[in-house]
C-alpha cells in the first residue's frame, strides 16, 4: 500500500523519511482506531471477505468470461444464465454476511 500511493502522490517509493514515516503512522493509527471502537476483528474479515469474495471469485471472473464470449459471438443463454447463477450465489453470499449474528 505504502509503496502504490507514495508513487502515485509524489512519483517516488520512497519520497523521504518524513513522508513514508507519517504515512505508516496514519495507517498504524487506523489500525487502533478500529482495534478500539470495534475489538471483534472477525467482523472486519468477514465483511472484507465477503466484499471481496464478491469481487475477485463471483464477478469478475464471470463477467470476464461472458465478454469474451460475446466478443466472439460464442454467448449462448445457457452460458450466460449460468455465470449469472454464480454471480447471484456470491451476492447471496455477501448478504447473508449482514444477516448472520455472532456473539
Amino acid at each position: 500500500m505504502r509503496v502504490q500511493l507514495m508513487h502515485f502522490i509524489w512519483g517516488s517509493i520512497y519520497p523521504s523519511f518524513l513522508k513514508v514515516f507519517i504515512m505508516n503512522f496514519c495507517v498504524l493509527l487506523v489500525c487502533v482506531l478500529f482495534n478500539i471502537f470495534l475489538p471483534k476483528v472477525g467482523t472486519i474479515i468477514r465483511y472484507c471477505g465477503a466484499i471481496s469474495g464478491l469481487a475477485y471469485i463471483f464477478t469478475l471472473p464471470c463477467v470476464t468470461y461472458m465478454k469474451a464470449l460475446y466478443d466472439k459471438k460464442e454467448l449462448t443463454v445457457w452460458n450466460a444464465i449460468f455465470h449469472i447463477s454464480i454471480i447471484i450465489l456470491g451476492v447471496c453470499n455477501f448478504i447473508s454476511q449482514f444477516l448472520m449474528h455472532s456473539k
